[in-house]
């Protein structure tokens, strides 16, 4: 029996949703006044949010200080390109309470436009201590690669 690979997308099988809930990264999508449309578990997980406390929300209200992240959105909003920030410091305001530490985190903002839905963004935040970490690894297998071979030779 053949399949008719055009005829459907192998992930229209799946709620994107649930397919988004999977990942470890943030996930965080804004309409055009920087607002909170859909994070992600990955995103509740990170900063110790609920979806339901931030839906509708300016994202620069989530946060202690958060200018370094809203310039990043606005310069991807009005240049519609792809921007990326390694290494951003964010306080989430739980953590004035001391229920939540800051956190260090890689961004990307992606500009996504539709014509019924409009300008969004599409904000992706990865844990930079995960990053720092498989890269000390990384560094250090490589070290030891290399003594093995000046001990071979």
């Amino acid at each position: 029996m053949a399949h008719d690979f055009h005829s459907a997308s192998p992930l229209s099988h799946f709620d994107s949703t649930e397919l988004l809930d999977a990942l470890s990264t943030g996930i965080v999508v804004l309409d055009a006044h920087l607002c909170v449309i859909y994070a992600n578990v990955g995103t509740q997980d990170l900063l110790g949010f609920g979806l339901n406390q931030v839906r509708g929300r300016p994202i620069g209200d989530l946060f202690i200080d958060s200018n370094d992240l809203v310039d990043l959105l606005r310069r991807a909003l009005t240049r519609g390109e792809t921007f990326s920030m390694h290494e951003l410091l964010l306080t989430p305001i739980a953590a004035i309470h001391g229920t939540r530490p800051p956190v260090v985190v890689d961004a990307t903002v992606t500009r996504l436009e539709g014509q019924i839905t409009g300008m969004h963004l599409l904000l992706e935040l990865a844990d930079a201590k995960l990053r720092r970490k498989r890269t000390r690894e990384s560094e250090l297998l490589s070290r030891v690669d290399g003594r093995r071979l000046m001990a071979r030779q």
